[in-house]
């Protein structure tokens, strides 16, 4: 088995990342105001970031909408 490329570690250490903040603010039931809250909002678009990858041309990502 090959080692993982510099952009597959960072693309799975980003991913990891996001998932967690994910979680921590869902378990949390962050306020929507909160920088937790916020967090999450970034998390999840980072997913949506990390997703576009393998996606036909021209498709649309779905990002957050954050009113806070």
């Amino acid at each position: 088995m090959s080692e993982p490329t510099a952009e597959q570690v960072t693309f799975a250490t980003l991913r990891c990342w996001a998932q967690q903040t994910i979680k921590l603010a869902d378990d949390a039931q962050a306020d929507r105001r909160s920088p937790l809250a916020g967090a999450r909002v970034a998390a999840r678009d980072v997913l949506a970031i990390l997703d576009m990858n393998g996606r036909p041309p021209g498709e649309p990502v779905h990002f957050s909408n954050y009113e806070g």
